[in-house]
């Protein structure tokens, strides 16, 4: 993981997401860690249980500043010298992790409902 400012690193480029599967993906993983390490470290968790539990999703985004702060850096670096508005991206990214919280909590609810019915 870099030390490079989030703004001058080539992966912030890299990692920049269209489409839910490269949320996932090692470069977004990297982005993500980078740009919400304080949240991480104070939770002792990493990037892929924030991705993947609706807990740590409702909780990051209950410290406002945190989750709004870490997305506009993000996004202000992934525009720097493309013809893209940062409020454009902005809806972009949103609109991902929107649709992300939506799919985990369709698959917690799922396996869930699984081993409910004793079949886990």
């Amino acid at each position: 993981m870099s030390d490079i400012p989030l703004t001058e690193d080539p992966a912030v480029k890299a990692a920049r997401c269209r489409v839910l599967e490269q949320l996932a993906g090692e470069p977004a993983r990297d982005v993500i860690w980078r740009s919400c390490r304080t949240y991480f470290e104070g939770n002792k968790t990493v990037p892929l249980e924030l991705l993947y539990s609706s807990k740590h999703q409702e909780k990051l985004m209950a410290q406002g500043s945190t989750f709004l702060g870490a997305n506009q850096k993000v996004v202000i670096a992934q525009v720097a010298g493309t013809k893209q508005s940062v409020s454009d991206r902005l809806k972009e990214l949103n609109q991902l992790t929107h649709d992300w919280q939506i799919q985990t909590r369709a698959y917690e609810a799922k396996t869930d409902a699984v081993a409910s019915a004793g079949q886990l």
